[in-house]
């Protein structure tokens, strides 16, 4: 391929990513009322938060036990459920829309919060590991 051509493919694939990240940010933002994603800020906070709620579900939920004994710094909480085997607790849950991702090491199942996570997407995840 020419270099101009290139160039000019190269530049047209960064315009369309800008484009749909400006998007995905809109609709984030539409969300969240219009709050904005910065280090210490609510929607920080908030994440925070979230990742509190599921962390002490999981305490309360028979099976489960997560990986940190004190609540995690930021969104991300995983967690092993007793007698299961993470990839196959990934399939069941997404065949119900609910997406989760496992690790091989240690093997466990790790869910992420964000800001766009609400209490009741958490209640929904509680609820379906309960089922396992």
């Amino acid at each position: 391929m020419l270099p101009e051509l290139l160039s000019l493919e190269i530049g047209s694939l960064i315009e369309l990513l800008c484009l749909q990240a400006l998007a995905c940010a809109k609709l984030l933002n539409a969300k969240k009322g219009g709050q904005v994603l910065t280090p210490g800020s609510k929607p920080s906070l908030l994440i925070r938060q979230r990742s509190l709620q599921l962390w002490e579900g999981l305490q309360r939920l028979p099976g489960a036990e997560p990986l940190l004994q004190s609540p995690p710094p930021a969104g991300l909480v995983s967690f092993t459920m007793a007698g299961q085997n993470p990839d196959a607790c990934v399939r069941w849950l997404g065949e119900r829309n609910i997406w989760l991702r496992s690790l091989p090491e240690p093997a466990c199942l790790r869910a992420c919060t964000h800001i766009s996570t609400d209490q009741d997407d958490l209640q929904r995840l509680l609820d379906q590991l309960r089922q396992l």
